[in-house]
């Protein structure tokens, strides 16, 4: 029934945001997660009063908390990017918060020097979540633009590996690679 009352409460809107973020808040197991879940079902109608409390609730550590946070953060989209570029800053989220802004797509892309940062710093294997992300933000040009970056090269090609055909547009670089 829980399920059903969350659904309920996203179709209502913004006036069911107040309950939900005080259920959030409580950090009761269930009954946080999923209020935390339909505050992310709403994104961007309740985006403006919840991205504060999801972003608390990523901070309390709980994993599961932390992982329905992300998610929900990044069903909020532009909106949640400032605050989602900030954790990564703090290093409180790595792969769940290079996600969040992966799955968010092109509106995350003043997240791109953050995440390439974040791979650097994780060097010489790098951290291949936010290569993704950097692929799904802006595609493989900016995957391309990345190679460039030594630190980061190693979690780029995976990444880049997983594009497949796609990624005919780094041939030049990666022939370039190959050969030094």
């Amino acid at each position: 029934f829980n399920g059903q009352a969350g659904h309920a409460l996203a179709r209502i809107g913004e006036p069911a945001v107040e309950p939900l973020l005080e259920a959030a808040a409580s950090g009761s197991g269930l009954r946080s997660l999923r209020s935390i879940d339909v505050l992310g079902e709403m994104g961007a109608v309740a985006s403006r009063r919840s991205i504060p409390a999801l972003v608390a609730a990523f901070k309390q550590g709980n994993p599961d908390i932390k992982s329905r946070a992300a998610t929900a953060l990044s069903k909020c989209g532009r909106s949640a990017v400032p605050d989602l570029i900030q954790l990564l800053r703090d290093r409180t989220g790595g792969g769940l918060i290079s996600k969040a802004l992966g799955d968010i797509g092109p509106d995350a892309k003043d997240a791109i020097p953050t995440l390439l940062e974040t791979i650097a710093e994780t060097a010489p294997y790098g951290d291949t979540t936010a290569a993704h992300a950097i692929g799904q933000i802006g595609g493989v040009s900016a995957l391309v633009k990345s190679l460039d970056v030594e630190a980061a090269r190693f979690s780029v090609l995976q990444a880049l590996t997983g594009k497949g055909p796609a990624a005919q547009e780094a041939m030049p670089k990666l022939v370039h690679i190959l050969k030094t």
